[in-house]
């Protein structure tokens, strides 16, 4: 499956159907079965309010990373983040 490399995209069009649409991260490198070059520079989490709810999208699982405690905060504050808890993240 190297050609299926797990991507966050679509339309330029962001900012007219996902009013306050937001990239979180993106990939800087691939260390996994897929080619660099498709992953390099695409984003790797992106963020948007939906209706009267709130959406993460991330092709990455920053919950089984282990040892990495900065990927785990941004997972954490992501939930926050959905919750509707913003009182409670780091600013």
């Amino acid at each position: 499956m190297p050609r299926c490399a797990p991507l966050v995209e679509g339309t330029g069009f962001y900012d007219l159907f996902l009013p306050g649409f937001q990239v979180i991260g993106t990939f800087v490198d691939s260390k996994s079965p897929y080619d660099p070059a498709l992953l390099t520079g695409r984003y790797a989490i992106v963020a948007s309010k939906y209706g009267e709810g709130r959406v993460i999208l991330s092709p990455v699982h920053p919950e089984v990373s282990a040892g990495r405690v900065g990927v785990h905060t941004v997972f954490d504050e992501g939930l926050l983040w959905l919750a509707q808890l913003d009182e409670y993240l780091e600013q």
